[in-house]
């Protein structure tokens, strides 16, 4: 296998299969090198097997969402997410594989790239084999390291740096978290409530939605989506703190545990599960069992993060190759031909089709280089 093609995508998610689509359509030889035996793998996991692909307030939203109408993805929304219509991740795949070959691009899957390089003639890969595909172009849509279940290593980071790029650290995002403080009395415990995320005692960020405790840590979308946040650079402390009455101020929830004292002779009886109320009585100090110590520990409960679930666990990668480094069609500014798209990017939004989205706008922006 030794071939020449106008450009060579690298990795067939999302970024790689519509960036392919759209240079073939042009009239550009095209070839999709995919390390495992099938395409697209990583896609069967998202929205829990129904791939949210887009959100109505992501970047470029309605050009994603006309372009995956133009292949045959008819959306439904539901409360600004789109999915399938199925609601089957491997119907989406299939679309993405189906135009990508429709348009005539060379899907080859089981090439392990081992040497990725350019010379005067244009780019090499090299797979680990020994086999050789060149082109004047290339394209890195390898994604990141989350989900390393499905392929992902991290090899776009590496081939970035020999390229001469700066890569921002990444981290696991999208993924539960773990804590200094023991868990196993929570296990299975759920609980409505506002998470903030604080950094040196420094407000971060804060959602809303239902959290989730397992002996291992503490998971939910909203806290999901705090672990993009949580970067550990040199000496920083992060702090969780879970406001279980968000909708009350403290005065009334104050106000509500002395009615359930007089009516049921507990606190918190009827406004938590028995767990929670059995492990806040773990957090407080003997002889402080009142109201107000509890209303106050209730609405800010707070667990000092120790890191995160790992990168399997995580959805999606933080870091990345900088944007600034790269022009408005993601080719890299300091080595013509060179292309990243998707999650390789420095760039990761919170659960809800977001993160999709941009990977597939960023493959339509690559392919629009091309239609220059």
């Amino acid at each position: 296998m030794n071939k020449h093609f106008d450009v060579i995508v690298i990795g067939s998610g999302p970024s790689g299969m519509t960036a392919a689509a759209r240079i073939a359509s042009l009239g550009k030889s095209v070839a999709v090198l995919e390390r495992n035996e099938e395409f697209s793998k990583k896609i069967f996991a998202t929205g829990n097997g129904r791939c949210n692909f887009s959100n109505e307030n992501a970047l470029d939203a309605k050009r994603v969402i006309d372009y995956c109408a133009s292949i045959g993805i008819v959306a439904c929304k539901e409360e600004g997410r789109f999915y399938p219509r199925s609601k089957e991740a491997a119907s989406f795949a299939s679309a993405l594989y189906s135009a990508a070959e429709k348009e005539g691009a060379v899907l080859i899957n089981n090439f392990l790239a081992k040497l990725v390089q350019k010379n005067e003639q244009g780019f090499i890969v090299e797979s680990e084999s020994g086999d050789k595909l060149s082109s004047d172009n290339l394209v890195i849509a390898t994604g990141g390291k989350a989900g390393i279940q499905y392929g992902c290593y991290g090899d776009g980071f590496k081939w970035a740096k020999d390229f001469g790029l700066e890569v921002k650290k990444p981290i696991p995002a999208l993924c539960g978290l773990t804590t200094k403080e023991e868990l196993s009395l929570l296990h299975g415990v759920r609980v409505d409530a506002r998470v903030s995320l604080y950094k040196n005692e420094e407000l971060v960020a804060s959602d809303d939605g239902e959290v989730q405790f397992t002996k291992d840590g503490i998971s939910g979308i909203c806290v999901m989506n705090l672990s993009r946040f949580v970067r550990y650079e040199n000496e920083e402390k992060y702090t969780l703190s879970i406001d279980m009455y968000k909708e009350l101020s403290k005065e009334a929830l104050l106000n509500l545990f002395k009615e359930q004292i007089e009516k049921r002779g507990c606190a918190m009886d009827g406004l938590v599960p028995e767990k929670m109320h059995d492990y806040l009585h773990t957090r407080i100090e003997p002889g402080m069992h009142n109201p107000m110590v509890m209303a106050g520990l209730s609405k800010d409960l707070r667990f000092e993060i120790t890191g995160s679930l790992g990168w399997k666990n995580a959805q999606v990668t933080s870091g990345g190759v900088e944007l600034g480094q790269l022009d408005g069609n993601y080719q890299a500014k300091k080595v013509p031909g060179l292309f990243f798209a998707g999650e390789v990017i420095d760039y990761d939004g919170p659960c809800g089709g977001y993160n999709i989205n941009w990977a597939i706008k960023t493959g339509l922006d690559i392919g629009e280089y091309f239609s220059k």
